[in-house]
């Protein structure tokens, strides 16, 4: 089993997530950056990344000032993904 835990008063958590898609589509977005929503998985697990740090203030031109930021490594796409119904935070996922 995979542990995901979200970060809670800027403590850390360390280790392998879970990267889930939601089961919703945003087309507005998906307009933005010429993706075709119908081809979009949706409602599934894709694949796990491992979480190996957490900083504050990354310089990352996503990363949101005064925040906390995971620092992630080794995505790996799954072969076959896993239908789930997700949550609208972080959550436990059995692999």
């Amino acid at each position: 089993m995979i542990r995901t835990s979200k970060i809670a008063r800027g403590l850390p958590t360390i280790g392998p997530l879970a990267i889930h898609a939601s089961l919703t589509v945003n087309y507005e977005a998906c307009r933005r950056y010429g993706l075709d929503p119908e081809k979009l998985p949706t409602g599934e697990v894709l694949g796990t990344v491992e979480v190996y740090d957490c900083i504050r203030n990354s310089k990352s031109k996503w990363a949101q000032r005064g925040r906390y930021h995971w620092l992630l490594r080794n995505p790996k796409r799954l072969q076959k993904y896993i239908p789930a119904c997700g949550n609208s935070f972080i959550f436990w996922v059995g692999l």
